[in-house]
């Protein structure tokens, strides 16, 4: 079966969140070209073309493609792959105070890669920036409470921002 209508037959028993993901993943895997999704949005009904703004092939997984559309939905402004110096990118940057890594115990589960993630974590803190990493259990089982932490989480960074600007005026 070609790429395009295996992905259009994915795209159509999917939900919206696992729909964008797989779009995402199958132009970052260059499964699929652009113009191929533009292509593919021309055969989708329309109840679905609204997601065609949510496609960013940035996501370096369906998990973050998920956390990302869950948080711009609720109103976050969401960067993808953002640098802090002294360290690789983050997967997203919430309201440009909070940067936020998805995890999954595959990728992050020797050593030396969580000896990685936590010098990733000190850096983004040296950098004034707090740092959340979630696992695929707080997406998938306990989303409620992961959004309200990082509410609470990105409300805090904003107060301390604006603190910090007043005081250095």
């Amino acid at each position: 079966m070609p790429p395009l209508t295996s992905l259009r037959q994915a795209v159509l028993c999917q939900n919206e969140e696992q729909a964008i993901a797989s779009i995402d993943s199958a132009l970052r895997t260059r499964f699929v070209a652009q113009g191929q999704v533009d292509r593919l949005f021309t055969q989708l009904p329309a109840r679905l073309q609204h997601i065609r703004a949510e496609i960013d092939p940035t996501a370096d997984s369906g998990n973050e493609t998920i956390v990302r559309v869950r948080l711009r939905r609720a109103g976050f402004i969401v960067e993808t792959q953002i640098p802090v110096p002294g360290t690789s990118q983050f997967d997203l940057l919430i309201d440009g105070v909070v940067t936020l890594d998805v995890d999954s115990r595959q990728w992050h589960g020797d050593e030396a890669q969580i000896s990685w993630d936590f010098d990733k974590t000190l850096c983004s803190f040296g950098a004034g920036l707090p740092s959340l990493r979630i696992l695929p259990r707080h997406i998938y089982q306990s989303w409620p409470q992961t959004l309200a932490v990082i509410r609470r989480t990105v409300a805090d960074a904003k107060e301390l921002r604006e603190f910090r600007r007043m005081g250095s005026r």
